[in-house]
């Protein structure tokens, strides 16, 4: 026996299970911050805050005029409706919508 090699062969397990885990890690990672957007919007939802419905012709610039602050950029209103409703700043408002709109 001296001088021959023991070679092992593979029985393939292995190549599954790093799939498998490959496959967890990157549905965390595109779940993840949708997730957490989620929560921030939640954690909004409980300071002062107050519904609006979205009607036909509304915009956020129009609906944030009308909820913000004294001496408020509209734009800073704008972006703390966004933020409480965990829209990007891309995505449209539509009628029927329900908004969090933030009054602290």
């Amino acid at each position: 026996m001296a001088g021959k090699r023991l070679i092992r062969k593979r029985d393939g397990r292995r190549g599954p299970a790093w799939f498998m885990v490959l496959v967890v890690l990157v549905a965390v990672g595109l779940v993840g911050p949708q997730v957490a957007a989620k929560g921030d919007a939640q954690a909004h939802a409980q300071a002062p805050s107050k519904e609006v419905v979205v009607r036909e012709g509304d915009t956020l610039w129009e609906i944030a005029l009308a909820y913000k602050r004294p001496r408020e950029d509209v734009r800073v209103t704008v972006n703390r409706i966004r933020e409480a409703n965990g829209l990007a700043p891309s995505e449209y408002i539509y009628p029927g919508q329900v908004l969090i709109i933030p009054l602290e």
